[in-house]
């Protein structure tokens, strides 16, 4: 059965799509609602994609802090093996990106001088490339989706993301920058990222925590994929959605 890991606090976003994951998108689904962790800005406290990279449907790499938490006990008796980094996460930028890391396809991307050296060993091992971008906040800032034609597009709010992957030049592997990232609200932050507000579903198809835009709606046409709404207010960057 699956399992759904995102934003545990009480905002009526998070709340929302919780119930929505669990009780319309995929009933009877288990729904793993992230506690607080102390040593992230206030912002992104409660967000998984600071927090854990997914490696596999049942891999995932960690925060020391959340290895050693109940949350690793909850995610192994569904079936998940969770492996602890060795990078604490330890305050403001660039101290909290170690595990903020995008995989799309066979590739993933991060600021590489940042990225866990652990995650790098797990990426490597699972035959990943793993390609330098400027932005360290490379997994909120973007989303990877499998698209009819095959292949995957990334869809991103940084221009940088977009510019390494066009050069890249990697087959089947397509990107759009999203034009609507100032609307995304993150509280305390002046918006949030596109990354942030998603997570992809085999089954039911891009996830997005608010409203689809007209933007959401054309992509989805050009490249032949679902986008299903979990939250009807505004697009909120709630640290993304993981499904395992």
């Amino acid at each position: 059965m699956k399992t759904y890991i995102l934003n545990g606090s009480n905002d009526i976003s998070c709340t929302q799509a919780c119930e929505n994951l669990s009780g319309n998108i995929s009933p009877g689904s288990y729904v793993l609602r992230l506690p607080p962790c102390s040593h992230l800005p206030e912002p992104e406290q409660y967000h998984a994609d600071m927090r854990f990279c997914k490696i596999s449907e049942d891999l995932l790499v960690c925060s020391p802090e959340d290895f050693k938490s109940d949350i690793t006990r909850q995610l192994e008796r569904r079936g998940i093996r969770v492996v602890s980094g060795v990078t604490d996460i330890k305050g403001p930028y660039p101290h909290n990106i170690a595990y903020n890391v995008l995989r799309a396809g066979s590739v993933s991307f991060h600021n590489t001088r940042y990225t866990d050296p652990r995650l790098k060993e797990f990426l490597c091992a699972s035959s990943y490339s793993l390609l330098h971008v400027n932005q360290g906040y490379a997994g909120c800032s973007s989303v990877a989706v499998p698209v009819s034609a095959g292949g995957m597009l990334v869809i991103s709010s940084d221009m940088g993301i977009v510019s390494a992957i066009k050069k890249a030049d990697i087959p089947a592997l397509y990107t759009e920058y999203f034009t609507d990232t100032d609307s995304i609200l993150l509280e305390g932050l002046d918006h949030g990222f596109i990354g942030g507000c998603c997570g992809y579903d085999p089954d039911a198809g891009l996830l997005v925590c608010g409203k689809i835009n007209g933007q959401f709606r054309k992509l989805s046409a050009v490249y032949g994929f679902d986008v299903v709404s979990v939250y009807d207010g505004p697009l909120t960057d709630i640290g993304g959605i993981l499904i395992m």
